[in-house]
């Protein structure tokens, strides 16, 4: 009975080793050189092609950022242009006294509602930090066109008080309208440059995976071949190929995507910013020449503001080198000397004939000459911003989809270098 109770009793079963032995005898001899080395290789082509990707994403986001935030600093500009060019056409109305001209009428009301709807589109694209100043600038405008309404009603009917309300309102302009735009724009300037830093950041992780990938496959490539006497692995050529084009196309794609996002930095974003800053103060130069004349005898503050309204005008529009711009602003001021000229001289009526008509040689015609030419100049100056940063990230979702497929080729490649050799070791 012992005897057949010991031969039915289990054999015995040798204990399981620890996690760590286990780990370790995987990794033992030849074969686990082979595991390590294809684990590692593995691991980093996974590694470049999530930084690779997500650098090439992460660009793509920047220069999208970049290309928002210019797209609300052009319309910020956009606003305070039009808001400086209709106060010029309300201040030189002013003075032609009784019903003004109905073209300036026209021009001052389209140049209101202009700045009212790109006000509203900019408060729906803006940072939340400008909200409460862009809504701030909204209700001073209403006070604003309030106090020239009332300058408007008392001017035609020959009331002095009229000349009070337009300069109340043209005070407010300045100091509670104008200065919010300023800052906003200043904001939206400050985040394309941001957008721009971030963008060249953007490329240092795929540079450096590139480098530690094809670091990565070399060394294995040679372990390999030292392992296996055999001088080439043909898929683990194949996957180091495929990195390597990786790494040429995407490079290219960030590069050229650099290129052209600094192109439009340099070139069309320079030149509206410019161009904005330009018409701008030649509107507050237009508005200060009305004004001086209108105060008759008091106007010296105004005309110390046109001669610097003017003079960083000026200076703006040498900075992106236009002769021709640069040539009808000289000719308007020259005729703003002019007008100088004869009210200094006694002769009031015949400045303000000369500010005030639009005949040829006048301070309308000509001034009306750079307003229509910097004009055009400044929309397609704008759209070409617009086209070049579109294009400059346009490109990288593709490169983001090339850049992990090719990682995924390269994994697979591995994987059979290693398979085959892993097999003559069973």
């Amino acid at each position: 009975m012992a005897v057949a109770a010991a031969a039915a009793a289990p054999p015995a079963t040798a204990a399981p080793l620890p996690a760590g032995m286990r780990l370790r005898s995987l990794f033992a001899g030849t074969p686990g050189m082979l595991k390590a080395s294809m684990a590692i290789s593995l691991a980093a082509v996974v590694m470049f092609g999530v930084l690779a990707g997500l650098s090439s994403s992460s660009r793509r986001q920047s220069l999208i950022s970049a290309r928002h935030a210019a797209a609300q600093a052009v319309r910020i500009q956009q606003v305070h242009t039009s808001l400086v060019a209709a106060d010029a056409l309300a201040t030189n109305a002013f003075l032609v006294g009784g019903l003004e001209p109905a073209e300036q009428r026209t021009g001052y009301e389209n140049g209101i509602s202009t700045a009212a709807q790109t006000l509203t589109a900019a408060a729906n694209h803006a940072d939340a930090s400008d909200v409460a100043g862009l809504q701030q600038a909204n209700a001073a405008l209403a006070d604003y066109t309030g106090l020239i309404e009332s300058a408007r009603a008392n001017n035609r009917q020959l009331f002095p008080v009229g000349v009070a309300y337009l300069k109340q309102a043209s005070a407010l302009l300045l100091t509670d309208v104008l200065p919010v735009l300023d800052r906003v724009s200043a904001s939206s300037e400050q985040r394309v440059s941001n957008a721009y830093d971030d963008s060249d950041n953007a490329r240092y992780a795929f540079w450096i995976s590139s480098v530690v990938v094809l670091a990565v496959l070399l060394v294995a490539k040679w372990k390999l071949s030292s392992v296996t006497r055999r001088t080439f692995n043909l898929p683990l050529v194949v996957a180091t190929g495929l990195v390597l084009v990786a790494i040429i196309y995407g490079g290219a794609a960030m590069t050229l995507a650099s290129s052209n996002a600094d192109s439009a930095r340099s070139g069309p974003y320079r030149l509206t910013t410019a161009l904005a800053t330009a018409r701008i103060d030649a509107y507050a130069a237009k508005s200060a020449e009305s004004l001086t004349l209108i105060s008759r005898g008091n106007g010296t503050p105004f005309e110390a503001q046109w001669k610097q309204s003017y003079g960083t005008a000026s200076a703006a529009i040498q900075s992106i080198d236009d002769p021709s711009l640069s040539s009808a602003l000289s000719a308007y001021a020259t005729v703003h000397v002019a007008i100088r000229l004869l009210d200094d001289s006694g002769n009031w009526d015949g400045a303000v004939a000369k500010a005030t008509k639009f005949d040829s040689g006048s301070s309308n015609a000509t001034f009306t000459t750079f307003a229509e030419a910097s004009a055009t100049r400044l929309d397609t100056a704008a759209a070409d911003l617009d086209s070049r940063l579109a294009d400059a990230s346009g490109n990288l979702d593709v490169t983001l989809a090339v850049l992990f497929a090719f990682a995924l080729l390269a994994a697979v490649a591995i994987g059979v270098a290693y398979a085959g050799r892993l097999r003559e070791y069973r």
